[in-house]
């Protein structure tokens, strides 16, 4: 399945975001980052943290399987930079 999220934050280690569907704490979850130059990078991850939103929605905590070099982190906050 793909479900759109809001990201909230990002760091090498993890992504924190916003998603209209629940997962559980341990759960698996695949995070397709878009890059300010090239194509979208695929991460995976784990819910470390899950919590009520406003509208339906949850305020996840993910940790990587492997942290983000500091180019790829750099040119995905670039990425937030835009529009």
């Amino acid at each position: 399945e793909w479900w759109p999220v809001t990201l909230q934050d990002l760091s090498a280690g993890g992504v924190g975001f916003l998603l209209a569907r629940r997962y559980e704490v341990g759960a698996m979850l695949s995070v397709e980052l878009p890059l300010a130059s090239g194509p979208p990078l695929t991460l995976s991850g784990r819910v470390v943290r899950v919590t009520p939103a406003e509208f339906g929605h949850w305020s996840y905590g993910c940790v990587f399987d492997r942290p983000l070099s500091q180019q790829a982190l750099d040119d995905a906050v670039g990425r937030r930079g835009e529009g």
